[in-house]
């Protein structure tokens, strides 16, 4: 039989063998001495004298409890609450309190935490998360914590046109309705080339000019703060500029002396005719 005497309390039992090993947890702090006896079969006894073994236990650590969650979210959202547990003497029950009615999660006689639970609003509010443990010792602690639910708006939907300003050259008009500003994305050309967007504005002007002709995809992505997505694009027919018109004909010899003298040609007609006249009535050809 051995018999035991970890300062705190004497245990009793049967043991059969040359070698033993034995855990015991003590539960409240102090300084203990523990003493070992042996009888065998014949009745002969040993023991450890008082003393021989000295195990200080120390306090267990105070019980704290933190619980973390975003300030804000939106309905439906999934919402990543932290949880953290530090000290105390397991195990441990607890109980996570979301704030908005529905059945909280409980834990009984547990060495540990999950680091992360997660959890989903159905209406709009202002919630407080209230995270509660105890230890085996009676201890208790809690931490909460305040979370803002909004209405979400629809997811965004971006609109793009765009117009002919000169030979080559448009102007792109996005629109951009629902979703949640500021907004990001960009709008590629087609051609190589590409604009950022950064704004929180719901209508843009992009200008730009097409060095070739030929046919083009424009496209747009626009992302809102909630990370929803939304893309348009359209094909345009870029074409060359028409061919300047060919210079104006080179006139006769003799216009270009009426001209130069300022006299149109009806009226170098008309002198002509004068002239015609005159001379045929000085011959006498007239009269």
């Amino acid at each position: 039989m051995i018999q035991t005497d970890t300062g705190d309390i004497i245990q009793e039992y049967n043991y059969y063998g040359n070698h033993i090993e034995r855990e015991y947890t003590y539960w409240n702090p102090g300084t203990y001495y523990p003493v070992l006896s042996i009888v065998d079969t014949t009745g002969r006894s040993w023991s450890t004298s008082y003393g021989d073994v000295k195990i200080t236990v120390s306090p267990a650590p105070m019980l704290r409890v933190d619980v973390a969650a975003p300030e804000r979210g939106s309905v439906g959202e999934i919402i990543l609450i932290g949880l953290s547990v530090e000290g105390g003497a397991p195990p441990y029950s607890g109980k996570l309190d979301f704030g908005d009615g529905t059945p909280p999660l409980t834990w009984d006689n547990v060495s540990s935490f999950p680091t992360v639970v997660n959890h989903v609003y159905n209406s709009p509010g202002t919630y407080q998360i209230t995270f509660t443990v105890s230890d085996s010792k009676g201890n208790m602690d809690f931490d909460s914590a305040t979370i803002v639910i909004e209405e979400v708006s629809p997811p965004p939907e971006v609109y793009l046109s765009y117009a002919e300003i000169e030979a080559m050259k448009y102007q792109f008009q996005i629109t951009i309705s629902g979703g949640e500003p500021p907004f990001k994305g960009s709008i590629s050309y087609g051609d190589g080339a590409s604009d950022s967007i950064n704004t929180s504005d719901r209508t843009l002007f992009f200008t730009h000019e097409y060095s070739e002709p030929g046919s083009y995809t424009v496209e747009v992505t626009i992302a809102d703060s909630l990370g929803r997505i939304d893309e348009y694009s359209i094909v345009i027919d870029v074409t060359a500029p028409p061919p300047p018109p060919p210079p104006p004909p080179t006139p006769p010899e003799w216009e270009t002396m009426l001209a130069v003298a300022g006299v149109g040609v009806g009226g170098a007609i008309a002198a002509y005719l004068i002239y015609k006249y005159l001379k045929e009535k000085k011959r006498g050809e007239v009269t």
